[in-house]
């Protein structure tokens, strides 16, 4: 604890001698209003102004009864801005998802006259309740979010919840968004007997079948909700039963065990997800699964040198029986990894394939010697990308034969992965150590909060090379870790919500964005010219 403050007194005493050296020179003054987002001045909210550099706070002091703050003797320089209050979410200065504007002094710009905005906290609470109105304990409850991070619209998971004894639900700190929820529960009266059992109650055989908000059993047909700023919303889930479907499927043995098959249900369009089931072995080589009908993947490992299988299914039948050994193989992949100049290899690597949608399939933690490795693969194309203590992109790749021979070598980060296929590939490196820097301007004037894209010359193949960027209050930007290569910059007024990194998307902003070269040898590429701002 006494290390702790000495340390923090230390810090204390390096900003002010920091800011008294430099003031005497040339100090600017930074001052506005912290306010709610919706136009609320907030008395004794945090405002602090960081060093760009460290990250480390130069200044802080709260509010007064009008939100007017103001900070003096600031010398020249890019300072981030943040506000903080109880109740309220903590945001820097027109803040989009993790991207800022920074205020900039001695740039001919106002920074007298700010008005920084942070939104309420919001909350989603409710119920989890049965058939009878009663509340289902130890039900998860899981929070899905719109999602444009990727550049691509999606919905993802954004926070997992277990109910209580009397069945309650709650996520705190909710951001302005839109989203959905689902809940996964199994009866707790829930009997599933076996095919020849007698003296059961056959009407206890049921199962809860994921449902959504409000009353959907499909992700797509889930109701979404709007979340504003302040919101205290409570929903409540009801769940009802539904006679399940008891599938036997017949596995190969392998030394008196069977292989476990697993469901798969695609929600939202974009992610397998683990089906909440019963399951247990009837016999060798037989494997029961107990679930609600439905559409689902049915996936089954690798047994003794038996590839590992998919089939799609679309279980309403009570009682089938299906061979898992007539499935489509899938393919697994392994990778070894060099890094071009003979860099040393980083820790942590990580390479992940995207299937030809764009979706990642997979991810894996690269080793020095072994690389990477991927089972379990559904057959077809996928893009390779790797990313560790910066960006890197896939310079070539090998492919290595079974006796360790090097066969034919391509630029392309793209592999045709057939069924039951095991492949093998050596993969070169090159790390992204560039940084791309300019401006944004708007009828010659500089522009502030404008979405910088850097685009790749194949959008569509190389995901990882896109970089983004927000424009300060003097237009500056800085896109870090760039892939040497050939892109197309683009600023675009409120894009947040676009889809960039789609190509039919962004193609229409590259065709008036600018041309530009990275070298492998350039660690700092300033744009010749400012980016003139294209409205969304």
């Amino acid at each position: 604890m006494i290390m702790a403050r000495i340390h923090q007194f230390a810090d204390l005493l390096a900003s002010i001698l920091l800011l008294t050296t430099l003031a005497s020179a040339q100090a600017y003054r930074v001052a506005g209003v912290i306010s709610s987002t919706e136009g609320h001045p907030l008395s004794r909210a945090r405002v602090t102004l960081s060093d760009s550099r460290t990250g480390r706070p130069l200044a802080t002091m709260l509010t007064a009864d009008d939100g007017h703050f103001e900070f003096l003797n600031i010398p020249p320089g890019k300072y981030p801005l943040t506000g903080a209050k109880r109740g309220y979410l903590t945001a820097a200065y027109n803040q989009h998802e993790n991207f800022s504007t920074a205020i900039v002094t001695g740039a001919g710009v106002d920074t007298e006259h700010l008005t920084l905005r942070i939104a309420p906290l919001a909350q989603i609470y409710g119920q989890v309740l049965d058939e009878h109105g009663d509340p289902i304990r130890k039900a998860r409850v899981t929070l899905w979010q719109d999602d444009h991070s990727t550049g691509a619209s999606r919905t993802t998971r954004s926070n997992i919840d277990t109910t209580d004894d009397l069945g309650f639900f709650e996520f705190a700190a909710v951001r302005p968004n839109t989203y959905f929820l689902s809940v996964s529960a199994e009866p707790w009266y829930a009997v599933h007997p076996k095919a020849d059992a007698v003296d059961v109650d056959r009407s206890l055989d049921v199962v809860y079948p994921t449902s959504y908000y409000s009353g959907a059993i499909e992700a797509e047909d889930a109701t979404p909700i709007l979340v504003r700023g302040g919101d205290h919303l409570q929903l409540d889930l009801h769940l009802l039963p539904v006679t399940p479907v008891h599938i036997l499927f017949r596995a190969p043995a392998s030394e008196g065990l069977s292989a476990t098959p697993m469901l798969f249900k695609r929600v939202f369009g974009d992610l397998d997800v683990p089906d909440p089931q019963a399951g247990r072995i009837v016999s060798p080589g037989g494997y029961e699964i107990i679930t609600a009908p439905g559409h689902f993947r049915a996936s089954l490992p690798a047994i003794n040198g038996s590839p590992a299988r998919s089939v799609d299914l679309d279980l309403t039948d009570n009682n089938q029986e299906l061979d898992m050994s007539s499935g489509e193989a899938l393919a697994s992949l392994t990778t070894t990894i060099q890094i071009s100049g003979d860099a040393a290899f980083p820790i942590p690597l990580f390479i992940s394939l995207r299937d030809a949608k764009g979706r990642r399939a997979s991810t894996s933690l690269a080793d020095p010697k072994s690389g990477a490795n991927f089972n379990d693969l559904r057959p077809g194309k996928y893009s390779i990308s790797a990313f560790g203590d910066q960006p890197y992109a896939i310079a070539n790749v090998t492919s290595i034969g079974p006796a360790g021979a090097r066969g034919k070598t391509t630029s392309s980060n793209i592999v045709d992965l057939p069924a039951g296929s095991n492949l093998s590939f050596a993969l070169t490196l090159i790390g992204g150590s560039s940084r791309v820097e300019g401006f944004v301007q708007r009828d010659g004037k500089p522009f502030d909060g404008a979405m910088v894209v850097l685009v790749p010359a194949h959008p569509d193949a190389h995901l990882e090379f896109f970089r983004r960027d927000q424009s300060d209050l003097d237009g500056s930007f800085a896109l870090p870790n760039v892939v040497p290569g050939t892109y197309t910059a683009v600023a675009i007024e409120d894009g947040w919500d676009l889809d960039w990194s789609t190509p039919s998307v962004i193609a229409r902003y590259a065709t008036r964005g600018q041309k530009l070269t990275v070298p492998a040898s350039t660690k700092s590429f300033h744009l010749p010219a400012p980016l003139e701002l294209q409205p969304k």
